[in-house]
């Protein structure tokens, strides 16, 4: 008795411990990490996942060391046999031998798993994901004390998911664009200078495009700031729909130019999307009485792309794409050119 009740105390303090701890954590991917990491301290469990639902898929958002290798992959709600149950029924399922079940991931065979839980992740009524932990053999079983343990953690994980997701959408608006949705300028620099490492590590190419509305002054002259304001709206929803690929990143350069980075694409490649995209917003036909390249709104995109070396810098493919993005205006406007340096 004695025994237990020293247990029970020490979780306690173990979860007070957590939560502390989840104070100091900002960002969702740290929450995570944080939870499962000290769950899987607490309940002597090497094996753990904290999934999050998306639809009708699970992301794994942390593991521990033992199965890293399945951080960030995408798994069918339903060939988690376990996961699914404990979604469906808003109830922890238990296992005292995982080897055993027919409908395992058998995938996690190599672990050799034995007594498996799984709890899920509630915000109000609606479960947001799942908290799943296993002991290896030889393993022992979840007890009772072990179940109210989990329960704790998995309502600080449901905490402190609402928490982050506060503070991430806080940090989306400090990186968007007001007006457009776009990245701003700050979150340009942030990428740009990211992509740029990724692709001195990989030695991939990396290409940028520049984009300016042709006489974008005389059209806020013409129709006014407002409707100057809708016109940038509709070129940045054409920005946003070129970045098709995931890591593609569409900004808002500054006034009336816009930026597209184009990781792992040459120029050749890159001024192909750039002349679709100019193309897109040609066929817009956005009424421009004012502008030089005829009587629609129109733009000239500048292309460059470096596969960086430690004697290059970002700085040198902007100044590239601004170089091309001269000379695009030079030539009449309304046009792409690629940087030939």
């Amino acid at each position: 008795m004695a025994s237990k009740i020293k247990t029970q105390n020490e979780r306690l303090s173990a979860l007070y411990s957590i939560a502390l701890d989840l104070l100091h954590h900002q960002s969702l991917d740290d929450v995570l990490k944080t939870i499962l990491n000290r769950a899987s301290e607490l309940m002597e469990s090497p094996i753990g996942f904290l999934d999050l639902i998306d639809d009708d898929m699970l992301i794994i958002q942390a593991v521990t060391p033992m199965v890293e290798n399945y951080l960030g992959m995408r798994i069918p709600i339903k060939e988690a046999a376990l996961t699914y149950r404990a979604i469906q029924t808003r109830q922890p399922q238990f296992v005292k031998n995982y080897q055993k079940r027919r409908k395992r991931i058998k995938a996690y065979d190599p672990f050799q798993m034995l007594s498996a839980c799984t709890f899920p992740i509630m915000v109000g009524e609606t479960a947001v994901g799942a908290l799943s932990l296993g002991r290896v053999y030889p393993g022992k079983p979840y007890l009772p004390e072990d179940v109210e343990t989990m329960r704790s953690l998995a309502e600080l994980a449901a905490i402190a998911l609402q928490r982050a997701n506060v503070f991430e959408e806080t940090l989306r608006h400090s990186l968007t664009d007001g007006l457009t949705g776009l990245a701003n300028r700050r979150h340009f620099d942030a990428r740009l200078t990211q992509e740029w490492e990724n692709a001195t590590r990989e030695s991939r190419p990396l290409a940028l495009a520049l984009v300016d509305i042709d006489s974008f002054k005389k059209y806020n002259d013409s129709y006014g700031h407002a409707q100057g304001d809708e016109c940038l709206r509709q070129i940045a929803e054409v920005l946003m729909s070129a970045g098709r690929r995931q890591y593609d990143v569409a900004a808002r350069y500054g006034g009336e130019e816009f930026a597209l980075i184009l990781p792992d694409s040459t120029a050749k490649n890159a001024a192909k999307r750039a002349e679709a995209l100019r193309k897109r917003i040609l066929a817009m036909k956005i009424l421009h009485r004012a502008s030089v390249t005829g009587k629609v709104v129109t733009v000239s995109i500048g292309v460059a792309a470096i596969v960086p070396t430690a004697s290059t810098q970002p700085v040198d493919l902007i100044a590239n794409a601004d170089q091309a993005l001269y000379e695009a205006k030079k030539q009449g406007r309304n046009r792409v050119v690629m940087f030939k340096g």
